[in-house]
């Protein structure tokens, strides 16, 4: 079994199944939608927090490299932007999905310390990835908070 592909494929997942449900690839999606995104990357997350592409071969290196960093890539960018290939209000449905299914083909490589590039370029996505998640969650709760306790002026003390 080839080491870069989910042992589960994502389209196998019972979770997963609406996802899928337009027949579209979207584990492979088309150039147009990967172009999309590496100009989502290189206007909001280039050199945020590190360098891990050269900015001009980013898509032959997504499409070259095993399918683990290109869903890593897309977990990562799905958050940032949409695109019309995906369903709309699905983003982080898919963005979910990308991760799960680079992070079942990451799992046994980063264990044996696998020393290649994709490796560790696919983990630090990943990490951004739920780092970003939980700051859009804090920040949502941040605005939220203050408004519910204006809207609510006499608290019990």
């Amino acid at each position: 079994m080839d080491s870069t592909s989910p042992t589960v494929t994502a389209s196998n997942r019972e979770s997963d199944q609406g996802l899928f449900a337009s027949g579209l690839n979207v584990l492979d999606p088309p150039s147009s939608v990967l172009n999309h995104f590496i100009n989502v990357y290189r206007r909001k997350l280039h050199l945020q927090p590190l360098p891990l592409f050269n900015s001009e071969d980013i898509q032959k290196w997504l499409t070259a490299s095993p399918k683990f960093l290109l869903w890593s890539f897309l977990a990562l960018t799905l958050n940032f932007s949409s695109h019309d290939f995906y369903p709309k209000d699905k983003e982080s449905d898919f963005s979910t999905l990308y991760t799960r299914s680079a992070e079942e083909s990451l799992l046994s490589l980063a264990v044996e310390g696998t020393p290649r590039v994709e490796v560790v370029q696919a983990l630090c996505l990943l990490a951004v990835r739920h780092i970003a998640g939980k700051f859009v969650h804090s920040h949502v709760a941040n605005c939220i908070n203050p408004l519910s306790q204006q809207s609510s002026p006499h608290e019990p003390g």
